[in-house]
């Protein structure tokens, strides 16, 4: 029976029910609010590795491309070399060693595809076992979140937790009504900053 459930004479039903009926000290609204950012923190870590597990691995700048690709027309023209000279192996005619190199750019986007693919089967092969059991422990940790934390589910990331846990040790609020409350402030003035950013980023560049 966890610290909140001991306070009811049955079992919690919801954060919200605790969030509401339950007379918390300050000691024991933080160690709750730790308690969630472990939970909190395992939940994104779930998330991030199967969202890692298929990211494409190579997601470079046009500029990037542009440099790579013409350090690979050495190497391709290396092997072109070999397989002409040592194989005796017969290329088109349009592909000249002599003059028109650039054909040796055309086998890029299909090596960066090959190279990705690839990769992004070798971390699948190496992280599905582990994704496959998280996504199978992820219900079971959302559940027993639901019912024995304080926060809403609204505020569950690691980030508004360790700023409402930063709050009750800086002793700026009593209770955790005050603290949702300062936190939809702080929320709020974000969203108005980055929006001013926005505009003032528009506005530069028309």
């Amino acid at each position: 029976m966890s610290h909140i459930e001991d306070k009811f004479e049955g079992p919690v039903e919801s954060n919200e029910e605790c969030e509401g009926s339950v007379e918390l000290t300050t000691s024991d609204i933080l160690e709750n609010l730790y308690w969630t950012l472990s939970l909190v923190k395992e939940i994104q870590d779930i998330e991030n590795l199967e969202a890692y597990s298929k990211r494409r691995p190579i997601d470079f700048h046009i500029i990037s491309h542009i440099i790579i690709g013409w350090l690979c027309v050495p190497l391709l023209m290396i092997l072109y070399s070999i397989l002409k000279t040592s194989y005796n192996v017969e290329f088109p005619k349009y592909i000249n060693l002599d003059s028109d190199f650039y054909w040796f750019f055309i086998p890029y986007p299909v090596i960066v595809l090959l190279v990705n693919r690839l990769t992004l089967l070798c971390k699948w092969m190496k992280y599905s076992s582990r994704v496959k059991q998280n996504n199978q422990l992820l219900p079971g940790v959302k559940e027993n979140l639901y019912h024995e934390s304080i926060v809403p589910t609204e505020y569950w990331s690691p980030a508004n937790v360790s700023t409402l846990i930063k709050y009750f040790e800086q002793e700026r609020v009593s209770n955790m009504g005050e603290a949702l409350n300062m936190l939809d402030e702080a929320i709020r003035h974000q969203e108005k900053m980055e929006k001013l950013d926005d505009i003032e980023r528009a506005t530069y560049y028309s």
